[in-house]
This record gives structure tokens, C-alpha cells and sequence, in this order.
């Protein structure tokens, strides 16, 4: 019958209904029956039927007094409570069922139970203890020689390590698991441990095992014929082989897994692995069209994770290609749907917190249980032996003191636990409050504002920083936020010592993790969590929390680590954005051929700098450079050799310019300056000595050398003058600068004299 179960659960109801009508059973196989008949409601999602089956036999066995029938009962009890995700209850009817067995001396089933306590303490987020329970069954498993169960006991202790980050732990027994697994010759065992190997490898970047292993899983999953195995396989080998920048061999198996998944109707699968086509197609046409068929998969099913990620990647595609206005677009919705999936993060978060209170409650009960039974007790005795009344009666005081100051004790307890759960709610409204502040600033210094605001609230923090890596320069870039304001300040990845704790949070950011340090001065401690970003480390954040004098807590409690972990997921987001927003900025206002800023950046450069200029009363020159025979570059060398030319040109004005300049590529072979705090004749001296330079230098196109000149045009400003009128003059200037023969220096109040 148990066979029938399992393999077809519909039949099985069928026959168990009728051999429950039979009058030829004893009331116990009947009970055994009903406990069957309870596993097949719960294998099709009956949940009631299967509370209904389940109760009755328990309700029986009790009454036959049978020890082996109460603990089935009680184990199917237990999975029923699992299975609709009330974890506390399963732990305890798993406990019933595990102290039955070992009654009866039912070992196997003992383990088995063990390690269902073990998936209890894991769902509840309690993975030390789950650890603890494992042990326990493994230690059974081994002493009866049980291949199987110890390969699978091994298997969740590895994933259990895995959670816990200690992925070489999780290693060391996925590969414990796999040699007993080889032992029993167990295929869908092995591709199982096999993909946990490659996962883990995958973890700690040894891409070449993760590879390797990935590999096993799925020619095991083939010979066995799994199809929704072989399809995760494809998947995960195919993001792999992209990581590691085989494009080729990810498509194939990209491709093949699309296949695969249309075949089965899994959608989800389907989604996913057109996403992953799109990051490595180099066909900006096929990866929007994979995208865009992406995302209208996902909105139909309401897959918000594949949705978010949608649009993260039409606005990187959009930005690429320049399209401004559908970056903004697609980078807008991609900010809402990972913010709307930040919050419901919280919401878990909140939710698991709560569970682990209600199972401290729940143990604390039971406390409670087991001293009224002990009062219990000493009334049956009193009631048995008056002879030993007086006995009794000291007896009975003593228990009602203890029992009195443990209520009183376990009261106690209750209010603080209730006023915990009170304030960590608060906390995580106010987190996720907090979060949606964060993410939705585009500026770095107001999300350092934003954070230590409320950091000061909750820790007594005197100090946040966020800390920005910079791969191009090799430097770290600090946003720092006190009570005296936002400060700046920017620091090598080489640095030494240990000035500003800098080190800590340098060696920090290149290894990505959490650190804890004591200030020199013995009164504050630091910690230190990095901004990660799809695997990618792009910085840190660093809070200082003030302690008393008095204080024996000397770092901060894991429970706030929980939160500041939250926020640096946050802080990770708006970094990310601000990044992006400069980036977008950044190519606004940036000539793409020579780098130099455009005509946009400098006619706002302008207009800053002239209102400073008038309160000052200093002087203003703005100048026209334009390049001699840049036409010829063109005819003679074609666009390549006039595009070298811009370039060079551009390269010397930037280095030959001072600090306070501005110079920026007007149009074709123009270049305009602002000179603050610099009158007429010291414009010609600084733009002589660029013309100096430029005849000076040797330039070299194809093996050819050329020959650079240009003639330079200066006005000096007037605040009556538009720009365009103090333009127009540099132009005339620069004009009759190309009339007296070129390669020259001309201004304004000389051509008014002619």
C-alpha cells in the first residue's frame, strides 16, 4: 500500500477509503491504515482530510496504548505542520515522534526524525541548532550502517554549512555525501550532491570545479532521465561558462535549456534564460528582442525579481546606445521594482523574527508545563501519603517559592520579550522607511545624511561613512557624516598605517567583509560592512557607535548587524544609482572624441562663474582656438587623421591650461576657453604658450609626421555682453589672426584700433 502512495496517491485514497470500511481489520491495522491514508491526503494538498486522518489515528492509538503507532502518528502529524509552513509545530510533534521511536527502539526512524527536527530549526532560522540535530542522526546513521541515510544526512549538513557562508565546510561534506552515494550507485542522489558541489564552488570564484562538477550533475541527470534536473543544470553551466567568458558554450547550453523548458511549459525557466541570452548577446537587436519577450513572460505571471531585472537591462542597453530619454524611462521603472522588492524583504524579515520570539515563547511555556506538573505531583502524593504530611507541606512551600519566583522570572521575561518585539518592529518600519529614502536620493551625500540621522537614534552612532571604490584610479572615495556635517575626502588602496581606521576599511572593501574594530581611544567601536552589488564589491560602509564608560558591550549585537546589513543593501542600491546618474551626466556633457567637456558643459560653466566674477570685480577673457588647415588633415589623411589631430590637440589644451580654466570643444575644429581671474594681456601670455608648445611638439599619423598649428582669438568679458556678443568678438579677433598668416594670437581691443 505504501508503494501505491507513492506512486500513485489518488488510487491509493480509493483503495485505503474501502479497506477502512472492511470489518475483517483489527482496530490497529486500521489506525495504521488511517496514518497511511493521512500521508496520501497530504502528498495531493489535501490538508484538511489529511488533519482530519491524521487526528483520528492519533486519537486511537492513544487508546490502544501502542507506542510504535503513536510515533507514526505523531511523524505525519509533524509533516502535515510542515508542509502549510508551521515550523513550531512541526518541531514539536517531530520531538513526539523521535521520543516514541527511540522507545521502541525504532533507530532508523529515530534518525529520521532527527533530521526532520534539523528542517524545522532551519526554516525557523536557527541553523546552529539544525547543525546540532543533524549530528545527532548522523551519529545513528553510522552506527547502522545506513549508506543511504548518511549520504543524505551529509547533504543537509553541507547545505546547512552553505547557508551559514562556510562554504569550504559545505564542501568538505557535500563530497562526504557524494562518496556514499557512489556506494549505492544512486544517480538522482548523486546529480543532486553533484549541483550542491558546483554551487559551492561557485561561491568561493573557483569557476573551473564549479565547472567541472555542474558537468557530472548533468550527464547524471540525462542517464536518469530528469528532465527539470537536466533543465537547472543547462542553466547553471551556462552562467558559469559566462562568467568565465566562454559566450560560445553558454549559448549552446542557453539555447538547449530554452528547449527544453518550452517543452515543459516552465515559463519561469523560460524567462531566465532569455535574460541570460541578452547579457551575452553582442547584438544589441537580439538582446532587446530577448529582453522585451522577457519581460512580457514575467508581467503576465507576475514574476517581479525577472521583472526588475528586465529593466535593468534595457536601461543599461539604452544608455549604451545614448538613448537618454528610454535609459531614464527604464532606469525610473527599474528603481520601483526593486524597491517595492527591498520592502518585501523586510516583510520576511520581520516575519522570521517573529517566529524565533514565538519559539522562545513557546520553550518558555513549555517551562512553565513542566513545573505545574511537578505541583501536580506533590498533590497525588499528599493525597497518597498523609502519614508524610508534614513532609509534604514543606515540600509543597518549597515548590510554590520556586515555582512562584520562576513565574515571576518567566513574567518578566514575557514583558521584555513582548517590549523586543515592540521595538523591533519599529525598527524594521522604520528600516524600511529609511530604505525607501535611500534609494530614491540621487546623491551620495544625502543618503550619508539620511542613514546617520537615524543610525544616531537607534546606536548613539557619532559617525557614518560610505566608501566609494574606484577601480580607474585605485582609490576609495569617503562620503563622511557627523554631527558637524557631510565632509569629503579621497584615499589610495595602497595606503599604510592606520590613520582615520582607513586601513581596516580599505582591507575591508578588497575582501568584502565584516570587520570590527576598537578606536584607538577605547571609547567607540567601528563596523565595517561592504556594498555589494550582483556579486560585485563596490565599496563599504562604516558606522562608529559611542559607548559608555561603563559598558560591557564592546560591539554591536547581532541584531544590529541584521539591520545595518539591510541598509548597506540599501546604501548598495543608491550608490549604484548615483553612479549611474553621473555616468549619464558624465556622457551629456563630455565630447566623445577628444573628452573634453562640450558646449553644453561650458556655456554652464559660464554662467557660474560670471556672477562670482561681478561680485569680485576681477577679470573674465574667454578665447576661440580654431585649428590651421584642419581641412587638409581631412583630404590628405581622411577622417582617421583628423580625428588623431582632435585628439592631440585636445590632449595638450588639458594639460596646458591651469587649475581655475576651462576649456571645451565648441564644433569641428573649434575650441573656446574661460579664463577667470585673468585680464587681456594675460591671456595672450597663457595662449602663447600653448601655441609655443603646439609648434613644438612632433606628431606622428601612420608613420607620417605632422605639423600642428592654430590660431587663437581672445575677448575679454563685459558684464553688459552676452556670451554670444563676447563670442562673436573672440571670433572676429581669431579672424584676423587666419589674415595675418596664421599661427597666432589676436584680441579683441587690438582689431577695434584698426
Amino acid at each position: 500500500m505504501q508503494n501505491e502512495v507513492n506512486s500513485s496517491p489518488e488510487n491509493a485514497i480509493v483503495l485505503l477509503q474501502q479497506e477502512l470500511t472492511s470489518t475483517e481489520h483489527s482496530s490497529e491495522t486500521l489506525t495504521m491504515l488511517k496514518i497511511v491514508l493521512a500521508q496520501a491526503y497530504l502528498d495531493i494538498g489535501e490538508f484538511s482530510k489529511a488533519q482530519l486522518a491524521s487526528q483520528q489515528a492519533l486519537d486511537e492509538s492513544l487508546i490502544h496504548n501502542n507506542d510504535e503507532i503513536t510515533a507514526e502518528v505523531h511523524f505525519s502529524l509533524a509533516a502535515l505542520a510542515f508542509n502549510q509552513g508551521n515550523y513550531l509545530a512541526s518541531l514539536e510533534s517531530y520531538r513526539l515522534a523521535h521520543a516514541s521511536f527511540s522507545k521502541v527502539g525504532n533507530q532508523r526512524m529515530s534518525a529520521h526524525s532527527l533530521i526532520a527536527i534539523a528542517s524545522s530549526y532551519t526554516y525557523l532560522g536557527e541553523l546552529e541548532q539544525s547543525l546540532i540535530e543533524n549530528e545527532k542522526a548522523l551519529k545513528i546513521m553510522t552506527a547502522l550502517d545506513d549508506t543511504y541515510g548518511k549520504s543524505q544526512v551529509y547533504n543537509v549538513i553541507g547545505a546547512t554549512y552553505y547557508y551559514l557562508a562556510n562554504y569550504k565546510k559545505a564542501i568538505e561534506y557535500y563530497h562526504y555525501a557524494l562518496n556514499e552515494a557512489k556506494k549505492i550507485g544512486e544517480n538522482d542522489e548523486q546529480a543532486l550532491i553533484q549541483a550542491n558541489i558546483s554551487e559551492a564552488y561557485a561561491q568561493i570564484d573557483d569557476l573551473e570545479k564549479a565547472i567541472v562538477h555542474i558537468k557530472h550533475a548533468l550527464t547524471l541527470s540525462q542517464e536518469s532521465e530528469r528532465v527539470q534536473s537536466q533543465l537547472f543544470n543547462l542553466i547553471v553551466l551556462g552562467k558559469l561558462e559566462a562568467k568565465q567568458g566562454e559566450f560560445n558554450k553558454a549559448k549552446q547550453h542557453f539555447s538547449l535549456a530554452k528547449s527544453i523548458a518550452t517543452d515543459i511549459q516552465a515559463e519561469d525557466s523560460v524567462i531566465e534564460v532569455l535574460l541570460e541570452l541578452a547579457k551575452i548577446s553582442h547584438n544589441d537587436t537580439q538582446k532587446l528582442t530577448n529582453i522585451f519577450s522577457a519581460l512580457e513572460k514575467a508581467k503576465r505571471l507576475d514574476l517581479s525579481a525577472f521583472i526588475r531585472d528586465a529593466y535593468q537591462q534595457l536601461y543599461q542597453v539604452y544608455l549604451k546606445q545614448e538613448n537618454y530619454k528610454d535609459a531614464y524611462h527604464y532606469f525610473a521603472q527599474y528603481h520601483a521594482t526593486n524597491s517595492d522588492l527591498l520592502q518585501q524583504d523586510n516583510q520576511k524579515s520581520l516575519a522570521r523574527l517573529n517566529k524565533s520570539l514565538t519559539l522562545l515563547k513557546a520553550r518558555n511555556e513549555i517551562e512553565q508545563l513542566k513545573q505545574n506538573e511537578l505541583i501536580s505531583q506533590a498533590k497525588n502524593a499528599e493525597r497518597v501519603n498523609v502519614q508524610r504530611l508534614t513532609i509534604f507541606i514543606v515540600v509543597v512551600i518549597t515548590i510554590i517559592i520556586i515555582t512562584s519566583y520562576r513565574r515571576f522570572i518567566l513574567k518578566r521575561q514575557a514583558s521584555l520579550l513582548t517590549e523586543q518585539v515592540h521595538q523591533r518592529t519599529i525598527h524594521i518600519l522604520k528600516l524600511a522607511e529609511m530604505g525607501k529614502e535611500i534609494t530614491a536620493a540621487i546623491e551620495i551625500n544625502k543618503v550619508a545624511s539620511i542613514v546617520f540621522e537615524q543610525l544616531e537614534q537607534l546606536f548613539g552612532s557619532s559617525c557614518f561613512r560610505i566608501a566609494v571604490l574606484d577601480n580607474d584610479s585605485n582609490s576609495l572615495h569617503f562620503t563622511r557624516c557627523d554631527s558637524d556635517g557631510v565632509s569629503a575626502y579621497t584615499l589610495p588602496l595602497t595606503l599604510e598605517g592606520n590613520s582615520d581606521n582607513s586601513h581596516s576599511v580599505i582591507n575591508s572593501v578588497l575582501t568584502g567583509k565584516e570587520s570590527f574594530n576598537l578606536l584607538a581611544n577605547k571609547v567607540e567601536v567601528e563596523a565595517i560592512l561592504p556594498l555589494v552589488l550582483k556579486d560585485n564589491i563596490i565599496g563599504c560602509i562604516g558606522v562608529e557607535k559611542r559607548l559608555d564608560n561603563n559598558s560591557n558591550d564592546q560591539f554591536f549585537s547581532e541584531y544590529d548587524l541584521s539591520i545595518l546589513r539591510s541598509i548597506a543593501s540599501y546604501v548598495s542600491v543608491a550608490v549604484m544609482n548615483a553612479m549611474t546618474l553621473s555616468n549619464v551626466k558624465s556622457v551629456a556633457y563630455t565630447d566623445f572624441l577628444t573628452q573634453l567637456p562640450n558646449r553644453r558643459a561650458l556655456t554652464e560653466s559660464y554662467y557660474s562663474l560670471t556672477p562670482l566674477n561681478d561680485r569680485s570685480g576681477q577679470s573674465l577673457c574667454i578665447a576661440i582656438a580654431d585649428i590651421d588647415h584642419f581641412k587638409a588633415f581631412n583630404e590628405l589623411h581622411g577622417h582617421d587623421g583628423g580625428d588623431y589631430v582632435l585628439r592631440e590637440f585636445s590632449a595638450l589644451l588639458k594639460s596646458s591650461i591651469r587649475q581655475q580654466d576651462v576649456v571645451a570643444r565648441w564644433g569641428g575644429e573649434e575650441f573656446v576657453f574661460i579664463l577667470p581671474n585673468t585680464d587681456i594681456h594675460g591671456a595672450v601670455t597663457l595662449l602663447n604658450s600653448i601655441r609655443e608648445k603646439l609648434v613644438a611638439k612632433q606628431f606622428t599619423f601612420e608613420d607620417k609626421s605632422l605639423s600642428i598649428t592654430a590660431t587663437f582669438g581672445v575677448s575679454q568679458y563685459h558684464a553688459e555682453l552676452t556670451l554670444e556678443e563676447i563670442l562673436n568678438q573672440a571670433d572676429q579677433a581669431l579672424y584676423q589672426g587666419k589674415l595675418s598668416g596664421r599661427n597666432t594670437v589676436k584680441y579683441f581691443e587690438d582689431i577695434s584700433m584698426l
